[in-house]
């Protein structure tokens, strides 16, 4: 994984409260577009923003649950 990898999406925006990116694509690069943002990306996007309450996006069962655990005040949609 390289070091654009670990950043994620929404580290500058600082009070999200609700949030719908769902089959959202990213790339760095004119040639580099279309790429899936990461498990990793979303996992970092919901640790990091303390005021987020709903989030429909791409991320995997297994992590709903962890981040359930730590975040229950979240409503996550994965429809």
């Amino acid at each position: 994984m390289d070091n654009r990898q670990n950043s994620f999406t929404f580290q500058y925006c600082h009070a999200l409260e609700r949030l719908s990116i769902k089959n959202v694509t990213w790339g760095l690069h004119e040639n580099d577009f279309g790429r899936p943002v990461s498990q990793g990306m979303l996992i970092k996007m919901v640790c990091h923003h303390p005021t987020l309450k709903w989030l429909r996006s791409n991320l995997k069962e297994e992590n709903i649950v962890m981040r359930r655990q730590e975040r229950p005040d979240i409503t996550f949609v994965c429809e």
